[in-house]
């Protein structure tokens, strides 16, 4: 092979190099102006033609990257969720033993402090996974997985009272758990409006940390009176 293929060679990787970054930069950009959408409004009244509009995209340019609103936004979720877990762990990492209220407290607070996370959670099973190619579902169930083994295992080592095997269940209880004070404490605009007028439906509103506090407080507690009897 002479210099000259050589050369040719490199300036070939070059460019394919350079344009796989570009398709990453603009797959990120479509992605944040998602988000940014997202974090001002509903998810139902956001459009694929919007979202292309906030990046700056030929609304066909946006369908190369993304073939539905779902596929976009479990990318989306997808993101802050494998985020969310590296800090969590991170964290968790810099901890020592821990009560059960003290975890309760500080999973809730951790979670709570990401919003628009905890509102994507709510639309990943039910709306997000639903018209989505298998290939992108699997990658993101694959990524949990191996997040919720991790945090698993961090949780086995601050709970005492937490079996071998124990930790990966527990972590997927509490995203149950999420789902659901997500959904009880953050009602529709229009709910919030009777309630506030209602004194006595007073029992909704709920605070979004106490509330989940509260139920994974009783989740540990429970798992710690189950495996001293055992």
């Amino acid at each position: 092979m002479t210099d000259g293929h050589l050369a040719s060679d490199r300036w070939s990787f070059m460019k394919r190099a350079r344009n796989h970054t570009q398709k990453e930069n603009r797959r990120e950009a479509i992605m944040d102006a998602a988000l940014e959408l997202f974090a001002a409004e509903n998810y139902y009244d956001i459009s694929m033609n919007r979202v292309a509009k906030a990046a700056h995209l030929a609304k066909g340019t946006l369908y190369l990257y993304f073939e539905t609103k779902e596929e976009l936004f479990l990318a989306v979720y997808s993101d802050l969720f494998s985020r969310f877990f590296d800090e969590l762990n991170e964290a968790l990492d810099g901890m020592e033993q821990s009560s059960a209220a003290e975890m309760a407290s500080f999973t809730a607070g951790f979670m709570v402090d990401r919003p628009l996370l905890m509102r994507l959670m709510t639309l990943s099973h039910s709306v997000l996974e639903n018209n989505t190619k298998a290939e992108a579902v699997i990658e993101f169930k694959k990524m949990t997985l191996f997040n919720v083994a991790r945090t698993g295992g961090n949780l086995e080592r601050l709970l005492p009272f937490l079996n071998q095997g124990d930790g990966p269940a527990v972590v997927l209880v509490i995203n149950g758990l999420i789902l659901g004070a997500q959904q009880l404490t953050d009602p529709s605009p229009n709910v919030k409006a009777i309630l506030a007028k209602h004194p006595e439906l007073s029992p909704f509103q709920l605070e979004t940390k106490s509330f989940l506090t509260h139920l994974i407080l009783m989740h540990l507690e429970g798992m710690k009176s189950a495996n001293k009897d055992s």
